[in-house]
């Protein structure tokens, strides 16, 4: 593929956190990817370094399934031991959406703010959220119809 100059920018940008955002079908699949193919490549960073993270599962498991694909076309041209390893870290990798990265923290450090771990198991479907929020608002209404005089 050949990239546009804000995408070769966004490739080869380094020393700095990036966000990529574009709109569906321009590639920002593609240039995450090739950043961080260079990163692993020509920087030296390992799989087990990186933080992607996207909005849907279908687009954590795309980004994981062609990175997977360009390091196993890297490994095959090469040969190289290190490359292999990368192989077997992406399946641990930090590629996945914001909620379940934000899920992971909390799973794993909640309890330096009193979370029950029995709470934080896992991320909430649109049907679940709008069942609790209108449990929620059952709850808030049915008090205030018995007690008018409480703040809401």
């Amino acid at each position: 593929m050949k990239f546009k100059s804000e995408q070769l920018e966004a490739i080869n940008t380094t020393d700095i956190n990036l966000t990529v955002s574009a709109s569906a079908g321009a590639g920002k699949t593609t240039v995450l990817v090739a950043r961080l193919m260079k990163r692993i490549l020509d920087d030296g960073l390992s799989v087990k370094d990186i933080l992607a993270m996207t909005f849907t599962e279908k687009a954590a498991s795309e980004m994981k399934k062609r990175l997977q694909q360009e390091l196993y076309k890297s490994y095959q041209s090469n040969d190289s031991p290190r490359l292999k390893k990368e192989l077997v870290y992406l399946q641990d990798a930090q590629i996945s959406t914001i909620h379940s990265f934000c899920l992971s923290i909390v799973k794993e450090f909640g309890y330096l703010i009193g979370l029950d771990p029995r709470r934080v198991s896992v991320i909430l479907n649109d049907s679940q959220t709008l069942n609790l929020t209108d449990e929620a608002l059952d709850t808030i209404i049915n008090n205030k119809m018995k007690d008018p005089s409480l703040q809401v």
